[in-house]
């Protein structure tokens, strides 16, 4: 289960053209990998490949499907995936993060040097990007923590 978050710019204007977008991204995060995943007839054809036929009403979701790109950042304990690239005009970008380890530096690098912000999607407040780790992280992996806990069976705090 990711954390999620809207990146968007301060002044909520169009983010840009997607070649110039990728040129900012890259600048921001030179590590970063793009990825496609293929479109809807893609996908379609590779499950007909392999004997499998869909409803009439979800083939026809998959067939206006585009190629997604991903763009996405991992280090040993964190992975930023950078997706939304397909929405004209681009007004905001999505990212899952998934880890455990301070996501803010990363996001920092990103929004700062793009003149943008990264919203919470949960709570819908602007995340501080300073160096300690944002309080709607810490609040998600609390969160994380308490389901695992009552996945094994083990007294949360409310059951104590």
């Amino acid at each position: 289960m990711p954390w999620e978050v809207t990146l968007q710019r301060i002044d909520r204007q169009p983010m840009g053209e997607l070649s110039a977008l990728r040129t900012y991204i890259e600048s921001a995060i030179p590590e970063i990998q793009y990825h496609t995943e293929p479109s809807g007839l893609e996908k379609l054809e590779a499950a007909k490949k392999m004997g499998v036929e869909f409803p009439d009403v979800l083939r026809t979701h998959f067939e206006n499907l585009p190629v997604k790109l991903n763009a996405v950042y991992t280090a040993e304990n964190l992975m930023v995936r950078i997706y939304g690239f397909e929405s004209q005009p681009l007004t905001r970008l999505h990212a899952e993060i998934r880890g455990n380890e301070n996501p803010a530096p990363v996001l920092r690098q990103l929004c700062a040097l793009n003149s943008w912000i990264a919203i919470d999607d949960q709570s819908g407040t602007d995340v501080e990007l300073s160096d300690a780790p944002p309080k709607q992280w810490l609040d998600f992996l609390g969160y994380v923590d308490s389901i695992r806990e009552e996945d094994n069976g083990t007294p949360t705090m409310d059951q104590a």
